[in-house]
């Protein structure tokens, strides 16, 4: 029993390959970055019930990408998700939130809410509901309040995808670059996504 109690002592102090972290060439040299992550409001239709909360949350919690889901109800059911933007796209939320399993018959939906306030203006307005109807396959776009900038993006079905990992359908990337981007590329109008706070 003595003969045994030394070796099981030196097994215990070898260092564990494999298992302990271990720093090796690549990894030592490897910058330690974490994915720019995004962060935004969700607004859930079709929601009833504390179940149909845990449905929605469960289903995009699941989703490759989604770093974070916080649920919320105020006068509107909302999600909060933090993602990454590198591996998925909003489009691809949207979509994860229409899959879930519906508990009462109709299925969730999802919309964003985004202020761009030259769209108050009657000309921007036409260049904005232009370029908003060049995605109308993808997203379809209703005034909360036209005077202050409010609209409503709801989410078509994402059909297909690009059969690649990654981001697929409507994106905040698109947005940034044909509406906020400087004129030829983009529109040069300013946005914000509607951001509901975490309940504590």
């Amino acid at each position: 029993m003595n003969a045994v109690l030394p070796c099981l002592l030196l097994v215990a102090c070898l260092p564990l390959r494999g298992l302990a972290a271990e720093p090796t060439a690549s990894s030592a040299s490897a910058p330690k970055t974490a994915p720019k992550a995004e962060r935004l409001t969700l607004y859930i239709s079709g929601v009833e019930c504390p179940s149909c909360v845990y449905s929605v949350q469960y289903n995009v919690s699941q989703t490759q990408g989604v770093l974070e889901v916080v649920s919320g109800q105020n006068i509107d059911n909302y999600a909060n998700v933090t993602f990454d933007p590198k591996r998925l796209s909003v489009h691809q939320l949207a979509q994860a939130v229409l899959d879930s399993p519906p508990l009462h018959g109709m299925p969730y939906t999802a919309s964003l809410r985004l202020k761009i306030p030259a769209y108050a203006k009657a000309e921007s307005r036409k260049k904005i509901d232009a370029l908003f109807a060049q995605w109308n396959r993808q997203v379809k776009v209703d005034a909360i309040d036209e005077a202050k900038g409010e609209l409503e993006l709801r989410f078509e079905p994402l059909t297909g995808g690009n059969g690649k990992p990654g981001p697929a359908g409507w994106s905040l990337d698109l947005l940034r670059l044909r509406l906020a981007a400087p004129p030829p590329q983009g529109l040069g109008f300013s946005y914000l996504v509607d951001f509901q706070k975490d309940e504590n």
